[in-house]
């Protein structure tokens, strides 16, 4: 590779709690007023300096400033490292109109950029496009953007693998993708906060009618300490897709003074057939955050081709189906798999060994691509990611993992992978 880039996300939890919680108008206002400012001296297009201002204004401060240091990271006058948030979509949330500004943008910085990461954020950018050129039923934009997408992609694929040849580093043992640097157990995650938070959900949600379950972070810290993890940052739920309202459940944590941000994600589902390129939305997870400050994820698991699985716009993770049963948390009633250590295992491996700097988009051993361009995007942003960390090992289970799903298929004999053209036909 030509320089090392090394793509290390971070974060602290006293800081999302900032972030999470609601804003005096007079505070948002001036972040709008400041994020319209800089966003239009750094791109210079009033569209994307709008779209952030906007972010501030209705209070999604996370958000807002994840998509200000993008930007000010690749712009003039190049504050920040452009290799830091390597998961972040940058483009999610865009219209069809300020996709295609930021597509523009986005290749006018390339030649500023480490090249591998001026590819993907093309890559991302071009994934949005498609996606609201197809719902606005812009068929000829979506194609063209599309075709270029994929033979964008595969360029990539081909820089990846030479890079892969001369990446002399050993992969780290246990958990692939997870830095084992500081994996102290010390962390500042207010878990009396999350207790009061958890029995707000306990009495607005009665567990025999909403059937709510541990999931992922917040069930490692049941099965392995008996508590939330000390350097988590939300509480992880999930419930049976088939038996929730979501309108019922949105309207009463809105009503219920405890909850001051509720909001639903939908995942993309992108197909091609001969009658044009179709894009489809699945409900797949429901955020809301709690008046302390702490965020709950009420994840959908849905029954699909025997496995049950959660996700978000870009990820899927499979589990194999299994009873849940009662557990305590904290004195709390709560779901949980039968099985922890398998479905523990399926999630992360050696789950027994505490990790601190895990991210679920390069540490969970269950993470299988979504069917959509920025499923896509996050897998070739894996594949780097690796790459960047001396992980070869890790590097080589995701392209199994793309070539298991036939997203990427065999080219020469020389071991060359390509995109498969065909992917998202129906």
């Amino acid at each position: 590779m030509s320089g090392k880039t090394h793509l290390s996300p971070a974060k602290s939890y006293r800081l999302l709690q900032y972030l999470n919680r609601r804003h005096a108008a007079l505070e948002r206002l001036l972040l709008a007023a400041a994020a319209y400012a800089g966003c239009l001296a750094v791109t210079g297009r009033p569209g994307l300096a709008r779209h952030l201002s906007r972010e501030f204004w209705s209070d999604s401060f996370k958000d807002g400033l994840r998509r200000a240091y993008w930007y000010a990271s690749r712009g003039w006058p190049g504050l920040g490292s452009p290799d830091s948030d390597p998961f972040f979509c940058f483009s999610d949330g865009l219209p069809l109109s300020e996709s295609r500004n930021l597509a523009r943008w986005v290749n006018r910085r390339a030649h500023r950029l480490p090249p591998r990461i001026a590819a993907l954020n093309r890559l991302t950018a071009q994934a949005q496009v498609v996606h609201q050129a197809a719902l606005e039923q812009n068929q000829r934009l979506a194609a063209s953007t599309l075709a270029a997408f994929l033979d964008d992609a595969d360029r990539l694929l081909e820089r990846l693998k030479t890079d892969r040849a001369h990446v002399p580093t050993p992969a780290p043992p246990g958990n692939a993708g997870i830095s084992s640097a500081n994996n102290s157990l010390s962390g500042d995650f207010a878990r009396d906060d999350a207790e009061v938070t958890l029995q707000d959900v306990a009495r607005l949600l009665p567990l025999n009618a909403w059937r709510w379950t541990a999931l992922s972070g917040t069930f490692l810290g049941l099965f392995r300490e008996g508590d939330f993890l000390a350097h988590d940052f939300d509480i992880d739920l999930g419930l049976p897709a088939q038996d929730t309202d979501l309108g019922r459940m949105r309207n009463i944590l809105k009503n219920s003074g405890r909850f001051e941000s509720v909001h639903t994600e939908y995942q993309y589902r992108l197909r091609v057939s001969p009658a044009g390129i179709r894009v489809t939305s699945v409900p797949v997870l429901v955020k809301a955050v709690h008046r302390t400050g702490i965020a709950v994820d009420f994840s959908l698991l849905h029954q699909e081709e025997g496995v049950w699985w959660h996700g978000s716009k870009a990820h899927r993770w499979d589990h194999t189906p299994q009873e849940f049963v009662d557990y305590q948390l904290r004195g709390i009633r709560i779901l949980g798999p039968r099985d922890g250590d398998r479905y523990l295992t399926e999630c992360y491996g050696d789950w027994r060994t505490p990790v601190r700097n895990f991210t679920c988009s390069s540490g969970r051993r269950n993470l299988v691509v979504v069917h959509n361009l920025m499923g896509v995007c996050l897998f070739l942003t894996r594949l780097l990611w690796h790459l960047s960390n001396g992980d070869t090992a890790g590097y080589d289970a995701v392209q199994r993992q793309m070539l298991q799903q036939r997203l990427l298929l065999r080219g020469d004999h020389h071991g060359l992978v390509r995109m498969n053209r065909h992917w998202f036909d129906d």
